[in-house]
């Protein structure tokens, strides 16, 4: 008992393992909900609409993503990175200051985003199919709201507000989606893209204003007093550096689904983002140990404490290893089962899965790699690294998709 209440209160203590014990922990039981979620809706979704319909929204939602990218231009990490600086240096005016500019230019590139992709689908609506481009439509108004979410996010993982940070998009948007899609399939027998597309638009409103309500409680009161300092170029190159890392990742991560829809339709690509949706649980300790990790590099940096720092990554490390590898190997025996979850046509993507798995795997244990060199003001190589990859990733995809 008495080595039960030391354990206690070591995980009440203000030390860099009771910090992240207490943010992984917290992180963990959020990201299971959001992974049992996020599985509840793809596999409810695949049922409610079939391959046609489900690989539709699969491949416009894709689309949406690659949209938010530009829209972002990297100052959601950005941000998460000033933040946790100036708040560790209480430096409250550039505090405020970059959390207004970032909102300011966020709401201006999204705006230019839609009109962009507005244009493109006027000009080319001959090119479309009526159910892709109805779908597409809808995906362009949610890409505002969602790029609004995302900068409220990191700026809540800048003052440490991780756990909370991921309700608003990875809790509340899928159970208020999964309200709207499954009462408007048991009212009319049958679920649409383009309506699935406008459910997800009115839960991403909702959670938008959550977290701007989670955003105005997690601001020091000095720095809401504060007259605000800008120093938007360096924010702005810092976010370039961190959008074009951010790009090129997604490259790595979408452009399969995206060349598959190319090259063979949009019912291959459902099937096989099934796959994809599957393997990316294997990250799932990944994003949420690092989720703590990376605005506390950026802390640890800024105030000169390398030995936590060091030792807080390699604990980190570690952990991720563990926990990963054995869901890996359950994902490659076992993947035929789970597949056959979203229905018996999907079960065909078991190959892939298994392929999948095992990059998921060894990129998991890597463990806190990227984010040390991101926080830390080395993110330059890593888009070096980065962009390799995915250049390899294209010419791969394009030599070896059509002929298999």
């Amino acid at each position: 008992m008495d080595k039960l209440f030391h354990l206690v209160d070591k995980f009440k203590g203000s030390g860099f393992g009771a910090t992240l014990a207490r943010g992984v922990s917290g992180t963990i039981v959020v990201q299971m909900i959001a992974a049992g979620l996020g599985a509840a809706v793809n596999i409810y979704f695949a049922r409610w609409m079939g391959v046609q319909h489900y690989g539709v929204y699969v491949y416009a939602y894709t689309i949406l993503i690659l949209l938010l990218l530009p829209s972002k231009m990297g100052l959601d990490t950005a941000l998460m990175r000033f933040l946790s600086a100036y708040n560790a240096r209480k430096d409250w005016s550039r505090l405020i200051g970059v959390i207004r500019r970032c909102h300011q230019i966020i709401g201006l590139t999204s705006l230019i985003a839609v009109m962009i992709g507005s244009s493109i689908l006027l000009g080319f609506r001959s090119q479309f199919a009526p159910l892709l481009y109805s779908t597409f439509w809808m995906a362009l108004f949610a890409l505002p709201i969602l790029a609004f979410i995302h900068i409220e996010q990191y700026a809540l993982r800048g003052f440490s507000r991780v756990v909370i940070s991921q309700i608003p998009e990875s809790i509340l948007r899928p159970s208020l989606l999964l309200i709207f899609t499954g009462s408007i399939y048991l009212l009319s027998g049958n679920l649409s893209s383009p309506i699935a597309m406008a459910s997800n638009i009115a839960a991403l409103i909702i959670s938008m204003g959550v977290a701007l309500v989670m955003l105005k409680n997690a601001i020091p009161e000095a720095a809401r007093k504060a007259p605000p300092s800008y120093e938007t170029k360096e924010w702005i190159r810092t976010g370039m550096n961190l959008f074009f890392i951010s790009s090129v990742h997604l490259v790595l991560t979408q452009t399969d689904i995206i060349m598959i829809g190319f090259f063979r339709g949009t019912d291959e690509a459902g099937l096989y983002s099934a796959a994809v949706k599957i393997s990316a649980f294997l990250l799932f300790f990944y994003y949420g140990i690092n989720a703590v990790v990376a605005p506390k590099i950026s802390e640890y940096y800024a105030t000169g404490r390398y030995r936590e720092l060091q030792r807080m990554v390699t604990l980190a490390s570690r952990i991720i290893a563990i926990f990963s590898l054995p869901l890996g190997l359950a994902f490659i025996f076992y993947g035929d089962r789970i597949l056959s979850l979203f229905g018996p046509e999907f079960v065909i993507s078991s190959t892939p899965l298994v392929i999948l798995s095992i990059g998921q795997v060894l990129k998991a244990m890597g463990g806190s790699v990227g984010f040390l060199m991101t926080m830390t003001g080395n993110e330059k190589i890593a888009a070096q690294v980065i962009g390799l990859s995915a250049l390899l990733n294209i010419i791969l995809n394009a030599i070896l998709i059509p002929p298999f």
